[in-house]
């Protein structure tokens, strides 16, 4: 794996992490 790869990734999962806080919260609600 490339460090570019590992790069992308990372912020992947940094990005659904994001989205999965902004969304719980209205669900929960």
């Amino acid at each position: 794996m490339t460090e570019f790869e590992s790069y992308t990734e990372e912020k992947g999962i940094q990005k659904i992490w994001l989205v999965l806080l902004l969304i719980l919260p209205n669900i929960l609600i």
